[in-house]
């Protein structure tokens, strides 16, 4: 199954804009339309994201232990110790990720783009 979709947040003050944009192939039902944009309170997108990593780490926890108590498929070897030090990793990569700020130097993408659509014009602008 492919899920062949682009999706974009544009962050406005204290609302959001998450915009995406599918083509239906067949295997994966929508029950929106193929381009899609609302606006979102960035507080309500936040703790929809808070709950639902909340809820998948636990699940995911849950499965660990089923695992670490029962054991794997015979004649799978799983490293039961290394899967849950990679899992309790995961459970702060929300709070880590959400606290970094990036460092980005906007000058020098907007020189870079300066550089790239121009030379776009040029390639496409018509001669002689």
């Amino acid at each position: 199954m492919t899920c062949n979709f682009g999706r974009r947040w544009y962050r406005l003050a204290a609302a959001g804009r998450p915009a995406w944009r599918h083509e239906d192939d067949g295997e994966v039902g929508f029950t929106a339309g193929p381009t899609v944009r609302l606006d979102v309170p960035t507080a309500a997108y936040l703790d929809a994201v808070h709950t639902f990593h909340r809820e998948l780490m636990d699940t995911m926890g849950q499965r660990v232990e089923e695992l670490e108590h029962r054991g794997g498929l015979p004649h799978v070897h799983l490293d039961l110790a290394h899967l849950r030090r990679e899992h309790e990793q995961r459970r702060h990569w929300l709070t880590k990720n959400l606290d970094c700020a990036p460092q980005t130097d906007w000058n020098t993408v907007r020189q870079g783009a300066h550089l790239l659509l121009g030379a776009d014009r040029r390639a496409t602008t018509p001669t002689g």
